[in-house]
């Protein structure tokens, strides 16, 4: 007996930042926290010009502490999923230059964050440069975890899945409950917002001529909500598919866990049916909570993203899919086949279309009067913009500091206090901030993200579905087992083959993580939370580190 617990005790120690990095998501809904510094604006308490420390911030650094602890003491365990492990004796000498340069977000990720620390010499108020600059660090350690221990172990990101909707759905009940009695709940212990139609900065909308608030659920406001509930929407629809992929289906009959099309026996993809035919009907009732909650925050800008990052993730596998070559009368007579002319054309199209779309988007979000309509939102975004693209010509080169614009705003006699705010656009915020030379930092780590060296190269549909191969149940990468047509015999796969299977489908898990950022991108265009907000920020970056985490488990790069 004392073996078996001296067993378990050991276990917990040495996956001790696992339990912290759990904790981490558990927590990340709520603005548990303690105020340290504020430093007044307008003669009152200002959001943007304080120190915080939340919950979330302390299992953030329990996380990142443990995982270095158990690194630098070679506590990891060797398994055949991850036997290239980096060890205290070659952790800084041999390898760590290697993981640096392969990984765009490690290498200008860490030149982003010395940046953001050198804005300190220029900050009018220092201490508020310090703490962003420290917050931004432990969000790039934090990305780094999630790439080197996260990823490359699939049950772990199994596990975050399910407590991120957990999150979802746990505020979804809430800010439906709030928008029903158009007031707060009372979890005053769990700091929910103290919200009602007659509160002054509460978030509201007019229908029927009569003020309504917008659901909040735990969040400080509601369209940080509606950012992560378009998350936990998109992982709600993504996990069946991605970890409990059917086995009753045909080879012939699979495209790939993530089919958009399956004939007769599937139906689209994330729907919630599973190939033998049974209706999932807890999770399209979750995904039918979350979406009437999304709803209810008001927010167009995430419900936008929702839509942008869903035609990111589908159209193209409906495009690419290769259901259409091996269902036979599948097929439509019009349709042409991928790697045509028409086929590039239709990609070019699809793609030109979303930069259209981008620009219009930014043209918007800068200059808000272009438009004919008028509205509160688009006003107060017009006034932040203004004073912040007065900000950006007089200190284009550096900026005026991390976390420094709200505070370095003139006095405006007509502004209420909580209308002190930053610009509602991210890369206008960093651009005032950090300058020119860190917004270029920002953009390229999207851009690397998006089109890096390591992304997966485009195999061919024999290779990738061949009717000869099956994917075995419950793996989230597939693989390993090959069908003999002559006797039916079971062989081992080759471990080219297994790679092949292996590559192909971690491209369309990066897929899928490509269009939650690129639904991020389309809300920083209309807002900040994403930069300046502890959920936002930690939502954004926990992003960052499943994409590079995917594309460079998909290159074979070690894994720490």
């Amino acid at each position: 007996m004392n073996t078996f617990w001296q067993t378990q005790a050991k276990r917990l120690f040495h996956n001790l930042d696992l339990f912290f990095f759990f904790g981490l998501l558990l927590t990340l809904p709520f603005s548990i926290r303690k105020v340290l510094i504020n430093y007044p604006i307008a003669g009152g308490f200002n959001e943007y010009s304080g120190i915080y420390l939340y919950l979330s911030d302390i299992f953030a650094a329990l996380t990142i502490l443990s995982w270095l602890f158990i690194l630098c003491n070679k506590y990891y365990i060797l398994s055949i999923d991850n036997p290239h492990v980096i060890h205290k004796d070659n952790l800084w000498t041999k390898h760590y230059p290697q993981v640096i340069l392969h990984n765009p977000l490690a290498s200008v990720g860490l030149i982003f964050v010395l940046w953001s620390f050198s804005s300190f010499w220029w900050s009018e108020n220092k201490p508020l440069s310090i703490f962003h600059s420290i917050k931004l660090l432990e969000l790039y350690l934090l990305s780094i975890y999630i790439t080197y221990r996260i990823v490359p172990r699939g049950t772990l990101l199994k596990d975050a899945f399910k407590l991120i909707v957990l999150g979802g759905v746990i505020n979804s009940v809430l800010a439906i409950w709030q928008f029903a009695i158009q007031n707060s709940v009372g979890l005053n212990f769990l700091r929910e917002s103290i919200i009602s139609p007659d509160i002054s900065g509460v978030a509201k909308v007019i229908l029927d001529g009569q003020k309504m608030i917008r659901a909040y659920g735990f969040f400080p406001h509601p369209n940080i909500l509606g950012g992560f509930l378009a998350l936990s929407i998109i992982l709600t629809l993504s996990y069946r598919k991605m970890f409990h992929p059917s086995t009753n289906v045909p080879p012939q009959y699979k495209c790939s866990t993530w089919n958009i099309i399956l004939g007769r026996r599937g139906t689209s993809y994330g729907a919630g049916v599973e190939h033998s035919g049974k209706v999932d009907y807890f999770g399209k009732a979750l995904v039918c909570l979350q979406l009437t909650a999304l709803i209810l925050t008001f927010s167009k800008s995430a419900i936008l993203g929702l839509l942008i990052a869903l035609l990111y993730i589908y159209v193209p596998s409906l495009c690419e899919c290769s259901t259409w070559n091996i269902i036979p009368g599948k097929r439509p007579p019009a349709s042409k086949p991928n790697g045509t002319l028409y086929d590039i054309k239709m990609k070019h199209i699809s793609r030109n279309l979303l930069i259209i779309f981008f620009i219009v988007s930014a043209l918007i979000s800068i200059f808000p009067n272009i438009v004919n309509f008028k509205s509160q939102s688009l006003e107060e975004r017009q006034l932040y913009a203004n004073v912040s693209r007065g900000t950006i010509t007089d200190h284009a080169l550096l900026g005026v500091g991390n976390g420094n614009l709200v505070w370095s705003y003139p006095e405006y006699q007509n502004l209420e206090s909580w209308q002190y705010q930053p610009v509602h656009n991210v890369f206008l915020l960093i651009w005032s901030e950090l300058g020119i030379i860190g917004l270029f930092l920002f953009i390229y780590i999207l851009y690397r993200l998006f089109h890096s060296d390591f992304n997966v190269p485009r195999l061919s549909v024999r290779r990738m579905f061949h009717p000869d191969t099956n994917v075995p149940r419950g793996t989230l990468y597939g693989a390993g087992v090959e069908h003999s047509k002559a006797d039916g015999t079971i062989h081992r796969a080759s471990m080219e083959q297994s790679k092949t299977i292996a590559t192909a489908s971690t491209s369309l898990t990066v897929r899928l993580f490509e269009g939650i950022l690129l639904g991020f991108i389309f809300i920083m265009l209309f807002d900040h939370y994403l930069w300046d907000i502890q959920q936002g920020q930690l939502m954004l970056w926990v992003i960052f580190g499943l994409i590079a985490g995917q594309k460079l488990r998909s290159s074979d790069i070690i894994s720490l």
